[in-house]
């Protein structure tokens, strides 16, 4: 890819970032006073998850940026940790504080090592084309 091609493809995804945060931001507002009580708990849900999805994709972005392998090391636990929150808050709701499926944890945490061993080499091999 060109450089050219590099800088578009960064700015879309640092876009996506705010962006995702902001649609969970009018979530919330949209249902925060509903007078029903669903409603309030969905916008709750939603800007959570949100939340948590613009985290996990600043960890990816910075993992992707990065030179350093403690930086590496910290943003790929960082959105690691961010994608086991959004499973677990996706498949247990309300119960996801109390209740944690430690195999699914454990199956996040390898898919992420893989995804991040690709990422790397994906790396190494366009910084040694150009």
């Amino acid at each position: 890819m060109t450089e050219r091609q590099n800088n578009i493809v960064a700015a879309i995804i640092m876009l996506t970032v705010p962006m995702v945060y902001f649609y969970g931001v009018y979530q919330w507002k949209l249902h925060q006073f509903s007078a029903i009580k669903d409603e309030i708990e969905k916008g709750s849900k939603v800007y959570f998850i949100c939340y948590s999805s613009a985290f996990y994709m600043v960890a990816s972005v910075v993992f992707l940026m990065s030179r350093f392998w403690w930086l590496k090391l910290v943003s790929s636990s960082v959105s690691s940790i961010c994608a086991v929150i959004l499973y677990e808050e996706i498949r247990y709701g309300n119960r996801q504080w109390t209740h944690w499926s430690y195999w699914l944890i454990i199956i996040v945490s390898f898919n992420y090592f893989i995804y991040y061993c690709i990422i790397e080499r994906y790396k190494k091999e366009v910084n040694n084309v150009g």
